[in-house]
Formats: C-alpha cells, sequence, structure tokens
C-alpha cells in the first residue's frame, strides 16, 4: 500500500527532474535565435569605431635622457613627450663656436695686413674700404658665436624645462622635496634669461651687419681697390659661409632631440623609457585620439556592390543593459580590395574571413566608443 501510494508523485518528480532543463535550453535557445535573426535583419554591415593612432618615433640615432609622460597619460598635440641627449650636437656647437674663435684671429690677421697695405699705397680711400668690409665679416662672426651660444641654451632650456614641470607635478604628490623643485626653477629661470638678453644682442648683431653691408655698398666706388680687398677676404668669407650654414644644420639637429605629440590624445602606449638607445624611425610611445574617428565595416561581395560613397546609412549603437543609440549618417570611401577582418568581428574565432572595408561617418551626437561594435543598416 505504501509504495503502491507514493510511486505517480516519485514519476513526476522524475520527469518535472528530466524535462525542465531540457525546456529551459530550447526556450533560451529559440529566444536568442529570434535576437540573432532579429539583429541580422536590423544590421547589414557589423563594423568597428576606430580610433586615430599615430607613433611618436625618434627622429635621429641617440638615447633617450628624459620620458616626461606615462601610460594613459592626456597629451595636447605640440607638447613634449621625450628628450634625447645632446652629448653629440654639444660636442658639434663646441667646435662650431672653436671655429668662430679661429676665424676671429684669422679675420685680425688680414685686417692687420690690409691695413699695412694701405699705409704702404696712402690710400684713405683703400683704408675706409677696408674697415668697411673688416665690419661686415666681424658681425657675421659675431652673429654665429650667437646662435652658437642660443642653441646650445636652447638645447638645456627645454630638458630643464620638462623637468621643472615633471618636478612640479611631483610636488604635488609630494613626491619630490620643495627644495629640489625650487633649484630645477631656478636654474630654468636663469637660463631663460640668458636665453632673452642673447636673442636681444642677436637682434642688435644682424641690425650692425645690415648697416655695415649698406655702408660698403655705399663705399665701393673705386672698383680696383676693392678687387684687392675682396681677394684677400675671400677664403674667410667662404669659411664664414661654411660655419653658417653648419650651424643652421645644427639647428635642425637641436630640434630633433624634442620630439612632441602629432595630436590631442592618450598615451595608449609606453615602448622606451629613459636611459634606452633609440634608432632613428624607432617608435617610442603610441598616442591615440580619444573620439574614434569613423566607422569600418566590413561587406561581403554580395553586399559590397549595395554600398557607395555619398549612401545614408544609420547606426546602430546596443550596449547591454542600455536603450539603443541610432543616428543617420553616409558611406565615406569604400576600399578596392578585400582585407582580412578583426578578430572581434570573426563569427567564428577559429575561422578568418574576409571583406571589403566600408568607412563610414561618425555623426558628433552619437555617443561611440573607441573599439566598440556597431551595427550599420539603410534606413
Amino acid at each position: 500500500m505504501s509504495q503502491s501510494f507514493k510511486s505517480p508523485n516519485y514519476a513526476i518528480w522524475r520527469w518535472r527532474r528530466n524535462a525542465l532543463p531540457l525546456l529551459v535550453w530550447l526556450v533560451a535557445a529559440g529566444i536568442a535565435g529570434w535576437l540573432l535573426a532579429h539583429r541580422s535583419s536590423a544590421n547589414e554591415l557589423t563594423g568597428i569605431a576606430q580610433a586615430e593612432q599615430r607613433d611618436v618615433a625618434a627622429l635621429t640615432n641617440g638615447r633617450l635622457q628624459l620620458v616626461p609622460v606615462e601610460m594613459l597619460d592626456s597629451v595636447k598635440q605640440g607638447q613634449p613627450v621625450a628628450v634625447l641627449e645632446d652629448d653629440r650636437i654639444a660636442a658639434s656647437l663646441a667646435t662650431a663656436a672653436a671655429e668662430v674663435s679661429r676665424l676671429r684671429a684669422e679675420l685680425a690677421a688680414t685686417e692687420d695686413r690690409l691695413a699695412i697695405d694701405a699705409a704702404v699705397q696712402h690710400s684713405d680711400h683703400m683704408a675706409e674700404a677696408r674697415r668697411y668690409a673688416v665690419d661686415v665679416e666681424r658681425n657675421r662672426l659675431h652673429e654665429i658665436e650667437l646662435q652658437v651660444m642660443m642653441e646650445t641654451d636652447r638645447i638645456k632650456a627645454e630638458f630643464l624645462r620638462l623637468q621643472k614641470d615633471l618636478l612640479g607635478n611631483l610636488r604635488g604628490q609630494r613626491a619630490v622635496s620643495e627644495l629640489r623643485f625650487r633649484s630645477a626653477e631656478a636654474d630654468y629661470k636663469s637660463l631663460e634669461k640668458n636665453l632673452g638678453e642673447n636673442q636681444k644682442a642677436l637682434a642688435q648683431v644682424r641690425q650692425d651687419l645690415e648697416q655695415a653691408r649698406q655702408r660698403q655698398d655705399s663705399f665701393s666706388g673705386n672698383q680696383v681697390e676693392y678687387l684687392a680687398i675682396d681677394k684677400a677676404l675671400e677664403p674667410l668669407r667662404a669659411a664664414v659661409t661654411v660655419q653658417e650654414r653648419r650651424v643652421a644644420e645644427l639647428c635642425v639637429d637641436r630640434s630633433m632631440l624634442v620630439l612632441k605629440s602629432p595630436m590631442d590624445g592618450v598615451v595608449s602606449q609606453l615602448l622606451r623609457k629613459a636611459g634606452e638607445s633609440v634608432r632613428t624611425g624607432e617608435p617610442i610611445m603610441t598616442v591615440v585620439s580619444t573620439r574614434p574617428s569613423a566607422v569600418i565595416a566590413y561587406a561581403t561581395a554580395a553586399q559590397v556592390v549595395q554600398f557607395q560613397p555619398g549612401l545614408p546609412v544609420r547606426l546602430d549603437v546596443i550596449r547591454e543593459g542600455i536603450a539603443r543609440h541610432s543616428a543617420c549618417t553616409q558611406v565615406q570611401l569604400i576600399g578596392p580590395v578585400a582585407e582580412k577582418l578583426p578578430a572581434q568581428l570573426w563569427r567564428n574565432p577559429t575561422t578568418p574571413e574576409w571583406g571589403w572595408p566600408v568607412k563610414i561617418a561618425i555623426p558628433p551626437q552619437l555617443g561611440i566608443l573607441c573599439g566598440e561594435v556597431i551595427g550599420i543598416a539603410r534606413p
């Protein structure tokens, strides 16, 4: 009696235990299939919101002296993000300064020789011509000398400025002492003051040089005497011109030591650190934009013929737990060659897929995250 009474309940319990999971699985599969079919019918293409990405690479061989940014730091276009050591250029500038001193001595010797010639010939006109010609070359040498001093100071000033800013940030975090920050700040201000004074002196020298050339041009009446002076000064003038070109070249080399961010964005990768050696063209860091520049979708051979530049499309942003956001835009460009799709767009993670890239503009009012998967459909 007891066994016959419990038998039906036991059978029902067994049936529920076995059938309920199967029923739940079938319902879930049906819902997933409906969602997939609904998504496929709503979105013809799937793309990725791509951010603009640029590398900051070394412009010359050298060793990193300072990298004042860290991973995920925000940077502005033109902001210095790395400084290479200046040993080689500093040595070249020192050589240029020594050469200027040698040319000054040579100019003085040439001036004495021309003065003797003028005295022997009892020619006041030649003495005046000699003085004007020598004034031009003396001012040219003074200009080169100031340029060398300023380029040497500019290299140091850029490093000191970045060091001061970095120490200022660390001081706010109480990571460095106030004394160390003040010392760095004083060094930078002192060098900046020297640069300002030399800049004024350089402007005055250039003005004096222009006036000396005008005096020389207005006094060049006796061509015979000027030919003798020009012949005596010709080697020196050529040597001064070489130094002018050399200093100009060093100015370009000096500018290559300071690497700047090519755009506003965030440092997404930091590939090298201070103290490491780098070669020309070797990336040091990567900067990415904070907002995607376009959506890149991929179309099959059957789909790509249905899209063309200027075609109106709708972008759908679907995020879990958030209502769908949509906005109308248009196709910008279509690639002529099929490319391999990014792995996150593969339907099967182990099977690569190929398609023709379709570039689509992002409306400003549509909030899209970099790297987000976006649905594309024709409205």
